[in-house]
């Protein structure tokens, strides 16, 4: 029965041709070398510039918590963001925070900064600069290490503060 209607069907429509195709470039869909040659300029750009090795430890803390910090693997109490501030207004609330802190034993802090990857080419990561600063010259730290991600990049430091005196 089927054969009958393919049949008649075939003789009210004609010989019927099947579509072909058209031709595919063998790069349809491929990024043209040159941008991903200038995505992986820019990549070594950023990691050149941003690869800062921060790791000072200011007042002498267990060497098993120094290097657990700078694995990026200490116990922190406290987890900072400072993604979306000014550098003025960044810096004014870490400081506010680390001078009003109540901490009776050594505490870790997570600080995350950022890696400026918004920022202008002229302006690099002015964020994290001036975090960095804050940290290296405040009296309460007592260790600072950069937290890199796997691009080697660091936008973040692992602090562990001094107890405060009463």
């Amino acid at each position: 029965m089927s054969k009958k209607t393919d049949s008649d069907f075939s003789s009210l429509i004609g010989h019927v041709k099947p579509i072909k195709k058209p031709d595919i470039a063998p790069s349809f869909g491929r990024q043209p070398l040159r941008k991903i040659k200038r995505r992986m300029r820019h990549r070594e750009e950023i990691r050149y510039r941003e690869n800062i090795q921060l790791s000072h430890n200011f007042d002498r803390i267990s060497a098993l918590l120094f290097h657990q910090m700078c694995q990026g693997r200490a116990h922190c109490s406290e987890y900072i963001d400072l993604h979306g501030m000014y550098v003025s207004e960044g810096v004014n609330y870490l400081r506010d925070l680390i001078d009003m802190r109540r901490n009776r034993r050594l505490t870790c802090w997570h600080v995350v900064h950022g890696k400026g990857s918004r920022s202008p080419q002229y302006d690099r990561a002015p964020l994290k600069h001036a975090v960095i600063e804050l940290l290296l010259n405040h009296p309460a730290i007592a260790a600072i290490a950069s937290v890199h991600d796997s691009d080697g990049a660091s936008g973040a430091v692992i602090i562990a503060l001094q107890p405060q005196t009463a």
